[in-house]
């Protein structure tokens, strides 16, 4: 995919895969210790009011087999959500272990090799392989079992009877969970933006930005509505994304002009949600929303040509003219 992007003389910033080698091989070599200088390139304040640090260093691969190149990061917000992740799957596995015990020593789990099966189960699904260490120890269970049939009498034959009863034991691997938070906020983006043309820092920010473009996918299967259709010919496919992305570009260009006509003329907000609410950013789908009992009636009698004005509300010609529309094309 990246390689048809840069054909067609594309550019691109993306997460560089945890599959690919480069990915594995410098986050092995900070869990096991191997001294890194990263270096502050970026910080900002979010909206909670902390300020989210960025670093970068000049270690690990550079570049992919491709020539595309990579660079790493550490943010010092994701490094806080990682931690706070990995501690939250380790408590989940802790529950899941504790809930497992009562379950031993019955059905599918009698036997040392299917309860360790189990218990690697549980950690390969909340992905605390190698965090937590366990072992299956087992104890024997004497009891007697009277050899004849019948009511117990005095002086009956007995037999030993001996069982293996399974328990599971666990503790977390404080020197695995210390070199896994090594690689705490730590993530590299592969791109083929040269030095020249984008600095690390604006290789970052530009990252950053895809969330904005992300949120318009969902508009699709929202208020635009775009459902499945499966079609042969490629040239129909074209179309049908062609038109998709002018939907988009017009939704996008709509709220874009309120927004920016909204600054222009010093409106922090304006009545357009539900029961008369105000909002800082409409949306187009409100917008169109408050012009959904718009109608136009006209009818012919005879030579005679009826026609019913319009009547907008105080509202709808506000955002008109915050649209730059002219009211003209209503009467």
């Amino acid at each position: 995919n990246l390689a048809d992007i840069e054909r067609y003389h594309g550019k691109f910033v993306t997460v560089l895969p945890r599959t690919w080698k480069e990915d594995k091989v410098f986050r092995k070599d900070l869990e096991d210790g191997e001294e890194v200088r990263w270096r502050k390139i970026h910080e900002e304040m979010e909206p909670d009011r902390e300020f989210r640090t960025i670093w970068s260093t000049t270690s690990g691969p550079e570049e992919t087999p491709q020539g595309y190149r990579i660079i790493w990061y550490r943010d010092s917000t994701k490094k806080a959500l990682d931690a706070a992740a990995r501690e939250e799957r380790l408590k989940k596995t802790e529950e899941e272990l504790r809930a497992l015990i009562p379950k031993l020593n019955r059905g599918a789990l009698k036997q040392r090799g299917a309860i360790k099966q189990k218990v690697q189960t549980i950690l390969k699904k909340n992905r605390c392989e190698g965090l937590i260490d366990f072992s299956v120890v087992s104890t024997e269970k004497v009891s007697l079992t009277r050899l004849r049939r019948g009511r117990p009498r005095k002086g009956d034959p007995l037999r030993e009877v001996r069982t293996k009863i399974f328990h599971v034991e666990w503790k977390r691997n404080k020197a695995a969970i210390k070199a896994r938070s090594r690689t705490d906020g730590v993530f590299p983006l592969v791109t083929n933006l040269s030095p020249q043309e984008a600095s690390k820092v604006r290789v970052f920010l530009i990252y950053k930005d895809q969330a904005l473009v992300e949120r318009r996918h969902r508009v699709m299967k929202s208020e635009l509505s775009v459902a499945p259709v499966y079609v042969k010919k490629p040239k129909r496919v074209q179309g049908i994304l062609h038109a998709t992305f002018l939907a988009l570009v017009v939704y996008s260009l709509i709220e874009r002009e309120l927004r920016k006509n909204m600054e222009r003329m010093g409106k922090e907000e304006i009545p357009i949600l539900p029961e008369s609410r105000s909002s800082k950013s409409p949306t187009t789908s409100r917008i169109l929303e408050i012009f959904r009992d718009v109608s136009w009636y006209e009818f012919k009698r005879g030579e005679e040509h009826l026609v019913f004005p319009l009547k907008l509300t105080k509202l709808q010609k506000e955002v008109l003219g915050l649209l730059g529309m002219d009211q003209k094309n209503y009467i």
